[in-house]
């Protein structure tokens, strides 16, 4: 892989898969840019290129991905004109947790969990044994009063 994504990771939300139904290329596109996204006010503008890099397809296989999730309604596409010509700029649209409760998916994963909750969110989550779940991984009491992560 080049170096541009060295070091690097995706995270596949449960949401993608249960709520949206994604899954193969579609998935890891989505997942990519929506991971530039979740602020809710960045956009994801690398290239289809980085995307091929990273899911280890080619730009036109990205370039379908991409049309796949728009047709879907999944993500948004802007055109910009820049001193280096048109940037194309994507982000997610019609999250669950947007829709509402009519819609009934997610509509509590935007609020605090409580204990034995997860969000979908996967941030400062309540798991059993009283440890908290994070995207970066479980934090556990360990004997002697210290604490244990999963990343070492």
């Amino acid at each position: 892989m080049k170096n541009e994504i060295k070091g690097g990771y995706i995270c596949v939300q449960s949401w993608m898969v249960t709520e949206l139904g994604l899954k193969g290329n579609d998935l890891l596109v989505y997942a990519i840019i929506y991971g530039f996204c979740q602020d809710g006010v960045n956009h994801f503008t690398g290239s289809r290129q980085y995307l091929a890099n990273w899911i280890n397809s080619s730009i036109r296989g990205v370039q379908k991905n991409l049309n796949s999730l728009i047709e879907k309604g999944l993500l948004k596409k802007e055109e910009k004109n820049s001193a280096k010509g048109k940037k194309c700029e994507y982000y997610p649209v019609n999250l669950p947790w947007e829709a509402g409760a009519e819609a009934g998916v997610l509509e509590n994963s935007v609020k605090e969990p409580e204990d034995g909750e997860q969000s979908s969110l996967g941030v400062g989550n309540k798991v059993p044994g009283g440890g908290e779940q994070s995207s970066l991984g479980v934090v556990n009491r360990v004997p002697g009063g210290g604490e244990q992560s999963s990343l070492g």
